[in-house]
């Protein structure tokens, strides 16, 4: 399970895109994006044009289920 600092720090949002950038380098979950809804925005458009982005997001989300239901936070 990869997570990223938090985006909302002075060095990370000065990148563009580095919600995007930071999924496509293989985090699985990004800790206080400050542009959430472009953020999702640009992984889905990414995920639409690209099958094997779109199976590693997948697989994150699998992990994110997988720890929660090994730790008791979800049935």
């Amino acid at each position: 399970m990869v997570i990223t600092d938090a985006m909302n720090m002075g060095g990370v949002r000065t990148v563009p895109n580095s919600g995007l950038k930071a999924v496509m380098a293989g985090c699985d979950q990004l800790l206080m994006p400050v542009e959430e809804e472009k953020d999702i925005n640009d992984i889905l458009s990414k995920m639409n044009e690209d099958e094997d982005f779109r199976f590693q997001v997948y697989s994150s989300v699998k992990k994110i289920i997988r720890l929660k239901y090994c730790l008791g936070l979800i049935d």
